[in-house]
């Protein structure tokens, strides 16, 4: 199981979940949240969580 979840935002209606945002993202803003992932991961497991 991933330690770092990310979600995205959804549309929800009536019926449930009718359409789930996406980003475009450039080259640098995936390695940039990717980045982010990681340091978020780091921190986790440097305070034992």
């Amino acid at each position: 199981m991933p330690s770092v979840t990310l979600s995205l935002p959804r549309v929800l209606a009536r019926n449930g979940i009718t359409a789930e945002l996406r980003p475009d993202l450039d080259a640098a803003e995936t390695m940039a949240l990717s980045a982010s992932a990681r340091l978020l991961a780091a921190t986790e497991k440097s305070l034992g969580l």
